[in-house]
């Protein structure tokens, strides 16, 4: 198991800690959070192994992404949706893009 990859996947799970206990209440820590994921969604864009490792190995991305999105589709239906939200959005939408392409597996997961 590639210990970047384990590193990464341990940081994505723990943006989705903070956005699902702090739901985007603490401003600051959001913004660093969000600057994290974008700088993970950049390093997946650029690496193929990465991504496919990212996939695979633990602690899995998969509950934690599946919760963000529930937990940000609530936020915006329900007219909670702000600047913050919307960056939030804009950067798992980028994270997602970027994990699952051109890898199979990962595209199946994300469903």
């Amino acid at each position: 198991m590639d210990s970047d990859a384990c590193s990464v996947n341990t940081n994505f799970c723990r943006f989705c800690d903070t956005l699902l206990v702090r739901k985007g209440k603490d401003g600051t820590m959001m913004t660093d959070t969000v600057a994290s994921l974008d700088s993970m969604a950049n390093d997946l864009a650029r690496d193929e192994n990465l991504r496919i490792q990212m996939g695979a190995n633990n602690p899995s991305i998969w509950p934690g992404l599946h919760q963000a999105w529930s937990t940000l589709a609530e936020q915006v239906a329900s007219d909670e949706s702000d600047a913050s939200t919307r960056s939030r959005v804009m950067s798992i939408a980028r994270f997602t893009r970027n994990l699952v392409a051109a890898v199979p597996s990962n595209q199946q997961n994300a469903l």
